[in-house]
């Protein structure tokens, strides 16, 4: 079940199931994470599992105003999102985990109902207004100046 839902990537599940005594170094497994803005500039949430290319050197782009800011802040969050989601794939018990990710998707889905607010909708199926006209069209594209 689904409580809250923005686009395909970022949902938050009412609950995960609870753990069992065996699983209790999974629970307790240290899992250190990069902050939101490194994740997003290294393409990987995880530091034990970031790997540099060669001679790469990460790099995250500059906003130019209030809307590229909020725009940024929503891609890193959904990126640390979805690295979650596959982590919790991999060891579904974490509770850390759990928790990580329901405060993302609560930060992802309050950053996106900030930004729709004030320059239009994100996800085609948040773009219905209270009459039910689809209104995607009328909004100038995230791409657009």
């Amino acid at each position: 079940m689904i409580d809250h839902y923005y686009g395909p990537y970022i949902f938050m599940p009412s609950s995960f199931e609870e753990e069992n005594e065996d699983e209790s170094l999974i629970r307790n497994k240290e899992i250190k994470m990069f902050s939101f803005e490194n994740a997003l500039r290294h393409g990987n949430s995880f530091e034990n599992e970031y790997v540099p290319y060669k001679n790469y050197t990460p790099y995250l782009p500059s906003y130019k105003n209030q809307k590229d800011d909020l725009m940024l802040k929503i891609m890193m969050l959904t990126h640390v999102g979805q690295d979650l989601k596959l982590m919790l794939d991999v060891y579904p018990k974490n509770i850390e985990l759990q928790r990580k990710y329901r405060e993302v998707s609560k930060n992802t889905n309050e950053l996106v109902r900030q930004y729709e607010e004030k320059y239009g909708p994100l996800f085609a199926g948040n773009s219905l207004n209270e009459n039910g006209v689809f209104s995607w069209v009328n909004t100038k594209s995230v791409f657009e100046n």
